[in-house]
């Protein structure tokens, strides 16, 4: 990679971060917009007793008024990170210095994280060619949603500006277990007495290759008292001991009652688009949730799973399915079971086994984050360069704005449905919400874990799921 390159990954990253700034005006600083030379200009205070920096803006038009200009001009300076960390050293509250130096820190892992992909993500686009090549099986199913996800995964969030960031993670562990590499690894296993564990569901239809304790390296006679629960191997590493320490369950005397950590490693996975649910390779309809000592989008998201919210997300999905089965307009509504976990009573002893809806062999699955992304197909030429005018040609017809209404019609439908309705709110921003695909129509899912809808030409049938 080039000096340029480098720098101009670092350009790119330090506009979003001002941009987000401007939008949120944070301490003020909308204020400091003023037009000149034709259009609007940023005067962006430093706070190491220099000048500054002055900005061009461009119309945003999105969350925004104004954005950083992102053509090169002469004139002016391209921003760089140390400039965003001088203007929030000169702005900010005092209050805030902790937060400040805790994103600067998030902003830099960021940089990381973006020369990483530079260096990394033309192999995987070549592999993606391989194994996901163009036509209309190979992008299909819960299969063909993986490839899509790694396609999601690489692209920048629209609202968070360092979203690239997985703080916890090092570019070891993103290369091994972040989506956007589409890796596959084995997860790790803890023997858990069966007398300590909170379990819901149909613990009966693991998806196979669920292992017994001998395959993963513990004595057979272990199944009598103990239950095996997956662990994301970077939990594995850094937090499964102390968590087990915590929960009191490396302490007692008696052997029926103390956790044992397999040796071995058993059952290969991919991660999806949340990094921390994954799903089975030999059998992608079965997703497994598990905690992982990072975090996304911010120092406070963390990724654990807090054992209350299993059973929240099973009770929700009942009132969903029940709201479904007495309402024609949402009879359409397909709920994905996630009902079937386990925990031992610590955020980082716990999993959700999600079970996508059957039947989507033949439909294209595709996450709301992909929609942008560079189309599987533009290689070939076929004069769509994005995976949303691939789409709209695959199954609308080449109808583009058609392809779009629909999809809108039936998010709006089925939200104001539910929240006029029912007073039911669904988070569903554009990583935990799927598109789902068939000939000759559409069908759109809200966060695997929550709703999914369904679109067909004519009158729209809603479909649901979550992250």
């Amino acid at each position: 990679m080039t000096a340029g390159e480098r720098s101009g990954a670092e350009h790119e990253l330090a506009a979003r971060v001002i941009d987000t700034l401007l939008r949120e005006n944070y301490a003020g600083l909308s204020r400091r917009v003023r037009a000149g030379h034709g259009s609007h200009l940023l005067a962006l205070p430093s706070g190491h007793g220099g000048a500054g920096l002055v900005l061009p803006l461009e119309r945003d038009g999105f969350l925004a008024d104004f954005r950083v200009r992102r053509a090169r001009q002469p004139a002016f300076a391209r921003p760089t990170l140390a400039d965003v960390e001088s203007a929030l050293a000169a702005v900010s509250d005092p209050a805030d210095r902790a937060g400040v130096a805790a994103f600067a820190a998030e902003c830099r892992q960021a940089l990381a994280a973006l020369r990483l992909r530079e260096r990394w993500l033309p192999a995987v686009r070549g592999r993606l060619a391989r194994r996901w090549p163009p036509g209309d099986g190979a992008w299909s199913g819960a299969r063909g949603q993986l490839a899509y996800e790694a396609l999601a995964a690489a692209l920048p969030h629209p609202a968070y500006p360092a979203s690239e960031c997985r703080l916890g993670f090092s570019d070891a562990d993103s290369l091994r277990y972040a989506p956007e590499y589409l890796p596959g690894f084995m997860l790790h296993w803890v023997a858990v007495p069966r007398s300590r564990l909170v379990t819901a569901g149909a613990h009966g239809r693991r998806p196979p290759g669920w292992p017994s304790p001998a395959q993963t390296g513990l004595p057979e006679s272990l199944a009598a008292t103990h239950e095996l629960m997956p662990v994301h191997p970077v939990t594995a590493r850094r937090e499964l001991a102390g968590a087990l320490a915590a929960a009191g369950l490396t302490a007692p005397a008696d052997p029926a009652e103390r956790a044992v950590i397999a040796p071995g490693t058993w059952l290969r996975v991919t991660p999806t688009l949340s990094t921390r649910t994954v799903a089975v390779t030999g059998h992608p309809r079965s997703h497994i949730k598990l905690p992982l000592p990072t975090s996304t989008l911010g120092l406070l998201n963390r990724r654990h799973i807090q054992p209350g919210t299993l059973a929240d997300g099973a009770l929700v999905r009942g009132i969903l399915a029940a709201a479904a089965r007495g309402d024609p307009l949402l009879g359409g509504l397909l709920l994905a079971d996630e009902g079937t976990y386990a925990h031992a009573g610590h955020p980082y002893l716990g999993y959700l086994l999600r079970r996508l809806p059957a039947g989507l062999e033949r439909c294209r699955i595709v996450p709301a984050a992909a929609l942008l992304a560079p189309s599987p197909d533009a290689a070939a030429g076929t004069g769509r360069p994005l995976v949303i005018e691939d789409l709209a040609g695959w199954g609308w017809n080449g109808d583009l704005a058609g392809f779009l209404a629909a999809y809108l019609e039936s998010l709006f439908g089925v939200h104001v449905r539910l929240f006029a309705r029912y007073g039911i709110a669904l988070e569903s921003h554009q990583q935990n919400t799927a598109l789902v695909l068939r000939r000759p129509g559409m069908h759109r899912h809200f966060a695997w874990s929550t709703v999914r809808v369904t679109l067909r030409k004519g009158p729209a049938t809603p479909l649901a799921g979550g992250r």
